[in-house]
Parts: structure tokens; C-alpha cells; sequence
């Protein structure tokens, strides 16, 4: 009788999904490099003369990276589908024959779901990892940020004044981030200078050394007023504070199907040669730069905010919905880190607490960010209604229209 040897047969169709989805991690991983060297032409360019060559030799640049972002969108939704369709395959073929499907046995107490998703979670982790270790190119007028980030309390609306030290503990977040930090509380300035970090790091690979002086990048995240004139050695003094924050802490983040660990900047010096600092981010920080896994945030509109880092919270929390949906008052007051009520013995002085937050914190911050939306011709509004649901509405962002003309009538909270 003839026989036939396995590898002659037909892949499956798991086995055809696998083959796909590796196939388009390295053209993923190709379009990446052509990113980064038009980039790199794009930077020796800004260091020329300005001429009409120029310009229109930049012009084209331009062309070719949003052309090259475009496609490896197209390459990441492809991939996010086949990754879809893998999960399901391997989960039905996990409920049937856990232990043949090359996940570590459950523990005991842990639900298979569970350690389901944290196998996927390093699987697609270390698939990411493989590529160029590069942010995604966002123009100056904005600053690229993780939603994880932005719907947590991990750079929460807290008070000025001594920064309580933490360890491991769980910070606040909407379903599907999970957030464990270690290190001194940080707040809305401190998402200012970490902000300003990544908005350097994009122009060259994670890791490499970003360089600058101390009032370029205090003029880069608006502090010492227009144009940097005030800046003085208070000043200075704050930002390498805020500096050392960034850097002595560990944040343990789990975001959709990737995760990360480390602190939010790797390291940061000065170079006793060239009298600039330098900053350094762990590569492995691109893991939460993945598709519709981050948000652009209008700087002009959260610099209108400074000094109400409440509001500062509700425009970033609320930039990365498309469409936001109702959340009651207490959620929102868990989100953004407040610490009202948490001295309180009893539910009642709690829920009068909360209540008091309302009125004089939450409903002030609102009317301040509608205020500062009308001043740059975006839409902002908001209701508080019965059972103390907020109801917001706002303006999506180009790319969230295109989501929600691609999914008409469902919610989304995609960012960008």
C-alpha cells in the first residue's frame, strides 16, 4: 500500500494561518527598515540649507513614509486577523487536549483562560520584539502615547507635595490593561517629561542615545513660557527630579495581547564631554506602540490645560475613544488616581467624599476642558446623568473616524 509522508499533505488550516502570519511579520519587519532609513534621510535633510530642493526633496520623504506607514498598517491588520483566527484554533484545541496544545500546564487555582492568554501574551510579545525596535513616526504638533497609560491612574491627577513610594501595587485601569508599579507616585508633569522622551525617541531606534540640553528640552515640553525665556534653575532643577522618577521605577503592564516590563526611562546622565544629557529607552517599550495601541495627543490643547491636571487626565483618558461611553463618577475617580475618600472609615463618608469630588474637582475639570477645546476648534461636551453616569462627546481624531466608518454602530476606543 502507498504511504504518504506528512510533509507531502496540504497544510492546515491553523498551520496555513501560522505560515501567513510569519510571512507577514517580515514584510512587517522590511516596510519597518525602509521606515527607519527614510526617516534618517528625512533628519540629515533638516540639517541642509533650506532651498526649494530641499523642500521638495522632503515633500517626497514625506510621501514615502506615509505611504510606507500605510502598508504596514495593512501588514499589522492582516496580522492581528491571522492572530485572531490562531487564538480561537488554539483555544478550542486547548479545551479539548489542554496538554497537547505546548502551553504549560495550569496551576492549580489558575483558570486555563488564564494561562492561555499569558502564553499568547509572550508569543506576540517576542514576535514584536523581532522587528526594528522603532516608535511609530507622529508629526510635532502631537505626542504618540500608550492607551495603556492614559486609561490607568499609573500618571495619576495627584496632589503637589511629597510623592508616596509604592511597591507592586495594582494601579487602576480599564478592563483588558493590567497595571503593577514600583516607585514614587507620578503625575501629570511627569507625563509631560515622558512624553517629551518618546517624542525624541522616535526619530531613531529604542535604545539608542537621545541627547539634549536641559532648556531645549524644558522649551520642547513648554515650561519657562513662550519660548523657554523664563526658564531658570528651578526649572532645571525640576526636570531632573522628574527625571529621576521616570527612571527609578519598574511598571509591570499587560496591553490587549502584549505585555512589558521595565522602568518607563532606562537610564539618564550627563555627558561630562558635550555638557548634554542623555536619555536612553529600553527597546522592549515598542511592545505598547502596537496597532491601534496608542493614542496621538494634541499638545497645544493639553499645554492649554497646564495647571488643571485633572482636565490634563480627562483629555488624554477620553483621546483615546473614538466614541466614549458612559462611566460612572467612582470609576472615573479610581482612573485618575484621586486619593479623596481613601481615609474615610465607612461606605457613607466614602460615597460623601466622592460626591464632594464631583462638585469641586470632576465637574470644574470638564468645564475647564470644553473651555480649552472650544479655544482650538475642537468639540467637547458633557452631562452628568441619572445613577451619576458621565456622558461625554467629542471630536474623534481623523484616524478613529475611519474606525468607526469601518464599524458602524458599535463603540470603539481605538487611539491615534
Amino acid at each position: 500500500m502507498k504511504t504518504t509522508d506528512s510533509t507531502d499533505q496540504p497544510p492546515s488550516g491553523h498551520d496555513a494561518d501560522v505560515l501567513s502570519e510569519d510571512r507577514f511579520i517580515r514584510l512587517s519587519k522590511q516596510i519597518a527598515e525602509e521606515i527607519i532609513a527614510a526617516q534618517a534621510r528625512l533628519i540629515a535633510l533638516e540639517r541642509r540649507e533650506d532651498t526649494p530642493a530641499r523642500q521638495h526633496e522632503t515633500e517626497l520623504l514625506w510621501r514615502q513614509i506615509k505611504t510606507l506607514e500605510a502598508k504596514k498598517s495593512e501588514c499589522e491588520g492582516e496580522i492581528a486577523r491571522l492572530q485572531e483566527r490562531i487564538r480561537a484554533c488554539r483555544d478550542a484545541r486547548d479545551r479539548k487536549t489542554p496538554h497537547q496544545a505546548g502551553l504549560p500546564s495550569a496551576k492549580p487555582g489558575e483558570a486555563p483562560a488564564g494561562r492561555l492568554l499569558d502564553a499568547i501574551r509572550r508569543k506576540t510579545t517576542e514576535r514584536a520584539l523581532a522587528a526594528p525596535a522603532q516608535l511609530p513616526f507622529w508629526p510635532d504638533a502631537v505626542r504618540g502615547v500608550p492607551n495603556g497609560i492614559l486609561r490607568s491612574a499609573l500618571f495619576g491627577a495627584i496632589k503637589r507635595g511629597k510623592r508616596r513610594y509604592v511597591e507592586r501595587e495594582v494601579f487602576a485601569s480599564v478592563q483588558g490593561i493590567d497595571i503593577l508599579y514600583t516607585g514614587p507616585r507620578l503625575d501629570q508633569s511627569d507625563l509631560d517629561v515622558w512624553q517629551g522622551a518618546l517624542h525624541l525617541a522616535r526619530l531613531a531606534p529604542l535604545g539608542n542615545r537621545i541627547e539634549f540640553t536641559e532648556k531645549s528640552f524644558l522649551r520642547l515640553i513648554g515650561r519657562g513660557g513662550e519660548g523657554g525665556v523664563n526658564i531658570g534653575k528651578s526649572d532645571r532643577d525640576w526636570l531632573k527630579n522628574a527625571l529621576a522618577r521616570l527612571s527609578a521605577n519598574t511598571v509591570e503592564i499587560k496591553q490587549g495581547p502584549y505585555a512589558y516590563a521595565g522602568s518607563l526611562v532606562d537610564e539618564y546622565f550627563r555627558d561630562e564631554d558635550s555638557g548634554r544629557y542623555v536619555l536612553v529607552l529600553n527597546p522592549r517599550m515598542k511592545v505598547m506602540f502596537g496597532r491601534e495601541g496608542w493614542t496621538q495627543i494634541d499638545w497645544s490643547l493639553r499645554e492649554a490645560l497646564r495647571g488643571h491636571p485633572l482636565a490634563q487626565w480627562l483629555h488624554g483618558f477620553y483621546s483615546t475613544h473614538a466614541c466614549p461611553f458612559p462611566l460612572k463618577v467612582e470609576t472615573l475617580h479610581k482612573l485618575c488616581g484621586s486619593a479623596t475618600g481613601d481615609q474615610t472609615l465607612t461606605d457613607a463618608e466614602r460615597n460623601k467624599a466622592i460626591l464632594g469630588w464631583r462638585d469641586g474637582s470632576l465637574i470644574p475639570a470638564l468645564d475647564v476642558l470644553v473651555q480649552a477645546c472650544l479655544q482650538v476648534g475642537q468639540a467637547f461636551s458633557w452631562e452628568i446623568t441619572h445613577g451619576d453616569l458621565v456622558n461625554v462627546s467629542r471630536d474623534p481624531s481623523q484616524s478613529q473616524r475611519k474606525h468607526l466608518q469601518a464599524k458602524p454602530g458599535k463603540p470603539l476606543a481605538d487611539g491615534k
